[in-house]
């Protein structure tokens, strides 16, 4: 349209009378060369709005070729990992030895995106994880470059492999902690230990995943709760040894032990209701970190002593 209408001022200007009675084709546009200069640069842009128009109306459209949804996936997964790259190497990265695990919290672990961190105990840190409308515990395992070789490394390999075995053997009850995936690559944990690799710790480190807790450990309700102090308290208490004995009669007719049955590896489903805490520990309780619990017969890799 607008080539259409600067050419038309071009045509407009030949049929332009002048005072003399002759036609200026620059009496619209100046006079002299200033107005040659106008009816050219006039005349070309109309021609190149209309050329321009004609290619965009005759251009097929663009499609893009059709790829499968497994290849889709593949391309988001990379294009997240590169991104996932570029953040992370904007990170000041601790060593493992003084690794601080609020690191992870807001980054993506596979298809989990990391909350907050739960706890840390003597061989594992606890984060807290999301991923389809769900959160998960994600246990992961302290690696240590203090102390290097091929010991070390086979020593923490076979330890999550070991609990990560037993979990999922063992957490086919109603009574144990529920284990969904376990990763780890024993290449992988020696890079990390042996060539202070934090960068692979950080993006991939050897993890369990695991039901989340919301109520948390019973530790916590035994050193804290006000719950102590009312008259079912010694009820509340027998219901949840009643649970942890089934959760072991299950482990034990698998074969295995225990070996470290305290409050901070008895897990509650929900919070307790202060109010009704009798009726909403019913069904839920659940006993979990089965990493020592061995078969019945095997040589004993840990333990605590004061609950074995």
């Amino acid at each position: 349209v607008v080539g259409v209408a600067l050419i038309g001022v071009f045509i407009g200007s030949l049929s332009s009378n002048t005072a003399n009675g002759g036609p200026d084709i620059l009496a619209p546009l100046g006079s002299g060369f200033l107005g040659i200069i106008n009816l050219i640069l006039t005349l070309t842009t109309g021609i190149i709005f209309i050329a321009g128009a004609s290619a965009h109306i005759k251009s097929p459209p663009v499609t893009q070729p059709y790829a499968p949804p497994q290849q889709v996936h593949a391309q988001r997964q990379h294009r997240a990992s590169a991104t996932y790259a570029t953040s992370t190497a904007r990170t000041t990265i601790p060593p493992l030895d003084a690794w601080d695990p609020k690191i992870w919290v807001g980054n993506q672990m596979g298809v989990y995106k990391i909350v907050s961190v739960i706890g840390e105990g003597g061989t594992s840190y606890v984060l807290k994880g999301y991923y389809d409308g769900r959160y998960y515990a994600i246990k992961i395992l302290k690696l240590s470059n203090t102390r290097r070789g091929t010991t070390i490394v086979k020593d923490y390999y076979s330890s999550l492999q070991k609990e990560a075995s037993n979990l999922v053997s063992l957490s086919n009850s109603q009574y144990t902690v529920k284990i969904y995936a376990a990763n780890a690559d024993e290449n992988a944990i020696k890079s990390i230990i042996n060539n202070n690799d934090t960068r692979l710790y950080l993006r991939d480190p050897p993890r369990i995943i695991m039901d989340f807790m919301e109520g948390g450990a019973v530790y916590e309700v035994f050193k804290n709760s006000p719950l102590r102090y009312t008259q079912n308290w010694n009820k509340i208490v027998y219901k949840i040894i009643y649970y942890v004995s089934l959760a072991l009669d299950y482990v034990h007719s698998q074969g295995y032990v225990h070996l470290d049955i305290k409050p901070q590896n008895i897990y509650l489903v929900k919070p307790l209701d202060v109010n009704n805490a009798l009726y909403s520990i019913t069904d839920n309780v659940k006993l979990g970190d089965l990493g020592s619990a061995v078969r019945v017969g095997e040589r004993i890799g840990q333990l605590t002593l004061e609950y074995a």
